[in-house]
């Protein structure tokens, strides 16, 4: 099969659209609303060609968009909410919504129909382009876009992105380590855990943790001893090697936690007590307010409030309920689902531990992240018809399910 219908391939070049690659400089010379119509064009021109090139059935049916269209129409409620309490126009919204537009993509997958197989192999191309790209940043880490002062040293930082889809890999992994737990799986493991724990991301970190010590801990097999003192003795050396560092983060941690002017602690006491202050905008948010309708953004952002830093609740505060209840039917229907694969599962519990303080549906790094557990909840929830490019799937890679899931 030629490289350009491998749809692998196709997948690698939007997640590399979607992080906005890495923050490297050469690539920031690209207007942000170009990079977006250029992701947005990839997620159109996707479905076309494969529709014509392959003969691999779509997915694409009422009942498996039905997650996204009622996002979907929740965004529409909420437009309708923004000109009723902000006099903001149909036409402003449908400009300033334009990010939103990204989560289209979850229907443009379906129409791909990609394999789990084909969904592994292009994750693991891109963190082989990621392990890179990181070693490029500590060569030259200039070459990347600047990011936040560090809270503590009140030093630049320049940053990576696009991590965030990595642990989908890192559960895949440990799927293959609960079947044969070997050195070779281990090391594939410790490879992306290493990758992760280098971008020092605290909300990313805390349930990767969880996760690997609970599977490294519970799996058994004769080797576990051994593994277990083996990947002691290399976190004790990474972590020695690395103390500064994670002194650093405890302190800035603790630091912010009893700091009453920490821009979250700000946030939230804005989101529960002011910022949805009517039934209407409870139910469904008060929309995404332009800069060119209220200075209402500007003035939040001068406060250091962001809706983005705080997952659900500022999600919540500007599209509603209805895309949170969705959200997490999908979570804890594939938390709880037997037809779902272990990685999936992990992946799942990685994303509702993060939903507090990251909002999945807001920027592009975090919709790709939406996107693949879409997809992964379709092609495994339970159907009366499959379709053959799933149940061939699922044929030629069993689902793994750690026997903490079997019953």
């Amino acid at each position: 099969m030629s490289i350009f219908i491998n749809r692998k391939y196709y997948l690698l070049v939007l997640y590399v659209f979607f992080v906005q690659f890495w923050g490297l400089k050469m690539f920031a010379v690209i207007p942000p609303d170009m990079e977006l119509a250029m992701t947005l064009g990839l997620l159109i021109v996707g479905p076309v060609y494969y529709h014509m090139a392959s003969r691999r059935p779509s997915l694409l049916n009422a009942s498996n968009a039905a997650p996204i269209t009622w996002i979907v129409i929740a965004l529409v409620i909420s437009m309708e909410m923004a000109k009723m309490y902000y006099g903001q126009s149909f036409m402003v919204s449908l400009t300033s919504y334009k990010a939103q537009y990204l989560m289209l993509g979850g229907l443009s997958l379906l129409i791909i129909a990609p394999t789990k197989d084909e969904i592994i192999g292009s994750l693991k191309l891109y963190a082989i382009l990621f392990t890179l790209v990181y070693m490029v940043h500590i060569v030259s880490p200039g070459m990347f876009v600047m990011g936040e002062k560090n809270a503590i040293s009140n030093v630049d930082e320049s940053s990576i992105l696009g991590y965030e889809i990595l642990p989908i890999l890192l559960y895949y992994y440990f799927d293959g380590y609960v079947v044969r737990p070997s050195l070779k799986n281990v090391g594939k493991i410790f490879w992306i855990l290493a990758l992760l724990f280098m971008m020092q991301n605290r909300s990313s970190l805390i349930p990767v943790i969880l996760c690997s010590v609970y599977l490294f801990w519970n799996v058994k097999s004769r080797y576990r001893g051994v593994i277990i003192m083996a990947l002691s003795v290399i976190i004790g050396i990474f972590v020695i090697t690395t103390i500064s560092t994670w002194n650093e983060l405890i302190q800035q941690s603790i630091s912010e936690l009893t700091n009453p002017r920490y821009n979250r602690i700000i946030a939230l006491n804005y989101f529960l007590l002011q910022g949805s202050d009517t039934l209407l905008t409870i139910l469904f948010g008060n929309g995404f307010i332009s800069n060119h309708t209220s200075s209402l953004m500007g003035d939040l952002m001068a406060m250091g409030i962001y809706n983005s830093d705080m997952g659900f609740l500022g999600y919540w505060n500007q599209f509603g309920l209805i895309p949170i209840i969705v959200f997490l039917y999908m979570i804890i229907k594939t938390m709880r689902g037997r037809s779902y694969p272990g990685f999936v599962k992990y992946y799942a519990f990685q994303i509702l531990m993060c939903a507090p303080t990251i909002m999945y549906f807001g920027q592009q790094p975090k919709i790709i992240c939406f996107l693949l557990f879409f997809y992964l909840f379709e092609i495994y929830r339970p159907k009366r018809h499959v379709a053959p490019v799933v149940a061939h799937s699922l044929k030629s890679a069993p689902v793994v399910v750690p026997t903490a899931y079997k019953k």
